[in-house]
């Protein structure tokens, strides 16, 4: 997260990958339960009092959905609802516009499944310090929906709960959810994760 007067600008990796072990096989089997790989980036530029304006893009896969690659991109104006304070660390944002989607889905080798969406997007952003700053909670959440195929509609939230030990150290917990309407056959519609860990500020 980088911030001047009028602008912010936040880019963010996120990496899972997990195995677990198959029953009945002891110790020689396992299955891969997690791989997945995203990379997040998000501009918003104040344009008078709490109205903004936000762009955002992720490029991503998921090994275990079969999702070869996600590109999408999505930019519109928004409003902060609630702020603290002029400073707006704690807020309540909300945002709507058009973007792009380009997927693809590769479950098998003779079958691969290539989509282009023009999206219609609204999400919101969520941040407060709770019980006297001993408590960092923040949530995100957005919908994105095809003007050209409504029913690929994408809906995921994510929700970071922190507890500060230390200016620079925290313990964190994560759950993020993404529905997906229109997935090829296989495939899951909803996909959960939750972490649990350390983080740490520079």
């Amino acid at each position: 997260d980088r911030s001047s007067e009028n602008d912010h600008f936040k880019v963010r990796l996120k990496a899972d990958y997990g195995t677990s072990k198959k029953k009945n096989d002891g110790d020689s089997g396992s299955e891969t339960i997690q791989n997945s790989q995203a990379l997040f980036g998000d501009w918003k530029h104040t344009l008078r009092g709490r109205f903004f304006w936000e762009s955002g893009s992720e490029l991503s896969r998921d090994g275990t959905q079969d999702r070869e690659i996600r590109v999408a991109v999505d930019t519109g104006p928004g409003y902060r609802v609630w702020r603290s304070n002029e400073e707006g660390k704690d807020h309540f944002d909300l945002m709507g516009g058009i973007g792009y989607r380009y997927e693809v889905y590769n479950s098998d080798t003779t079958h691969t499944e290539t989509s282009n969406f023009v999206d219609l997007v609204a999400s919101f952003e969520y941040k407060n310090q709770l019980f006297n700053d001993k408590i960092e909670y923040s949530q995100t959440g957005g919908v994105k929906v095809p003007a050209n195929q409504f029913n690929d509609v994408i809906v995921a939230s994510e929700v970071i709960v922190g507890v500060p030990r230390s200016e620079a150290w925290s313990f964190r917990t994560s759950f993020s959810i993404e529905d997906v309407n229109e997935v090829p056959r296989g495939i899951d519609e909803l996909t959960t994760k939750t972490s649990v860990g350390r983080g740490y500020k520079c």
